[in-house]
């Protein structure tokens, strides 16, 4: 593979064997910015903090409304899904934009591949060969984002009314697709290079948040139950793990994979009553067998409703709340709160 690019924005091409990218696929590699982002869902921003002290960076917009979903390409540019429930067919508000490090806009995309909208963006990944990949919920659609162009390269259906919520893309470009929908919908994987549904595997629970680990396998957060899911990368067979010491009331949402390739869920109290009114969780487990590590409460002045997790160049855990505009950084090894930040916006 080559890497291309072109202005602020680039890819990789096939141009014979082996690949080096600084992707955060599988876990095997990591971000080299000491930076993180994250984005502020009702005040259309996107905050960049630095990883070491904690302190804000920058403030940007998110050049739509309401971003959620959020990615970091091979260019360490990052990619924001505006969903826009207000006016979601609007490619203007509804859309994905692509943030450079000094805050201009790269690309902003707000049509898919045969000019329709993108209405509700809910999921974002970068493949290893810098590609895009959205899911778009309110029409069940996944869509093929090539940053060189600026424009979406392919979208696809999704059968029996499956609403994209999350993605994950492995190292072979499988990309498997999380969905709050009825169980009795599947979870899938779908093949990046054909553009054809691979897996459909049954599942116990609706699903929130996905990551796929360095081997390849899928593990989903269960939605509105205390169970976490893994899809074995070579057998497909789905192992349902149940959270310890929480009841139903308890779900994971946002799920994050560390540098020694344990699988860390964004735990809080969702299911019953107020989030806020309890502490928000990291939850631990071990790879491959999902064994139970560590249950750590966020310290600080962190607030409930741990949400979305991630991690940082150095290896250590960032979690977000939703009941504040709060972020803690967790010792990977320890599990104890490091430090808790600001963010500007809610």
């Amino acid at each position: 593979y080559k890497f291309i690019t072109t202005g602020a924005v680039s890819r990789l091409e096939a141009s014979g064997k082996g690949i080096s990218t600084v992707s955060n696929v599988g876990g095997k590699n990591k971000a080299k910015t000491p930076r993180i982002w994250i984005a502020t869902h009702d005040s259309n921003l996107v905050n960049r903090l630095d990883t070491g002290s904690g302190k804000l960076i920058s403030v940007f917009p998110s050049f739509g409304s309401n971003p959620s979903r959020g990615a970091v390409a091979l260019d360490d540019t990052y990619w924001i899904g505006n969903r826009c429930p207000s006016d979601p067919t609007n490619g203007a508000c509804s859309n994905v934009a692509q943030l450079n490090n000094d805050g201009t806009q790269g690309c902003l995309v707000g049509k898919a591949a045969d000019g329709k909208p993108l209405p509700f963006v809910r999921a974002i990944a970068v493949d290893a060969e810098g590609f895009v990949w959205l899911g778009t919920w309110n029409d069940h659609r996944i869509h093929k984002i090539d940053p060189l162009s600026c424009k979406a390269a392919e979208s696809y259906t999704l059968p029996d009314g499956a609403n994209p919520y999350g993605f994950a893309v492995d190292s072979k470009g499988l990309l498997w697709i999380s969905s709050p929908s009825s169980p009795s919908n599947p979870l899938r994987s779908f093949n990046t290079k054909t553009g054809k549904v691979v897996d459909s595997v049954s599942r116990p629970h609706n699903t929130y948040g996905v990551v796929v680990d360095g081997d390849d396998n899928a593990w989903f957060a269960g939605w509105c139950t205390n169970h976490i899911m893994k899809i074995d990368a070579k057998t497909k067979k789905l192992t349902d793990i149940t959270i310890p010491g929480l009841s139903s009331a308890w779900s994971a949402r946002g799920m994050a994979v560390d540098v020694d390739g344990n699988i860390w869920a964004a735990v809080g109290h969702y299911c019953s009553g107020s989030s806020c009114d309890h502490p928000g969780y990291v939850i631990k487990f071990q790879k491959s067998t999902g064994k139970h590590l560590g249950t750590y409460k966020v310290g600080g002045d962190f607030g409930g409703g741990a949400l979305g997790i991630s991690m940082d160049a150095n290896g250590r855990i960032w979690v977000t709340s939703v009941c504040s505009s709060k972020v803690a950084r967790i010792n990977k090894d320890t599990g104890a709160t490091e430090l808790v930040a600001n963010l500007y916006g809610t």
